[in-house]
């Protein structure tokens, strides 16, 4: 492919089209870890290789701000 670059961009463009269609779903670990105090478990995740694709921390939403 690096001697083919036309390919490669051919490759792309039909990589881009399979995601648009939802026929190549983008990969997530399958657990979302809630609260920044969860990040040491998804850091864990990671470093062990027990998740694969993204591993997603969500900030939990404050009942009110602090400011």
């Amino acid at each position: 492919m690096q001697n083919e670059p036309d390919v490669v961009v051919k490759v792309y463009a039909e990589l881009m089209d399979l995601f648009r269609a939802n026929k190549l779903p983008s990969i997530a670990y399958d657990h979302v870890f809630h609260g920044l105090e969860q990040t040491p478990a998804a850091l864990e995740a990671l470093g062990s290789r027990k998740s694969w694709g993204k591993v997603v921390v969500r900030p939990r939403r404050a009942a009110s701000s602090k400011l």
